[in-house]
């Protein structure tokens, strides 16, 4: 099984679901960040690793680094 874990900034990592593959993990914990703007990592439960760590920040307004005249 993979677990999608969600970064909190007062309880640390916090489980969230988990899943049979690897690649249904880390798509849903893709999908989960790209909207919330959290860190999520997926854990491999049978060896207890870190497989994969998703971040997502959100996207710079391109306006504020032209130069206003």
């Amino acid at each position: 099984m993979f677990c999608i874990e969600r970064q909190d900034q007062n309880k640390g990592w916090v489980k969230e679901m988990c899943l049979r593959t690897a690649f249904k993990a880390y798509m849903n914990a893709r999908t989960k960040s790209m909207v919330t703007f959290h860190t999520y990592r997926v854990i491999d439960t049978s060896v207890g690793d870190v497989v994969s760590l998703v971040e997502r920040r959100p996207p710079q307004n391109e306006r504020s680094k032209l130069r206003q005249d």
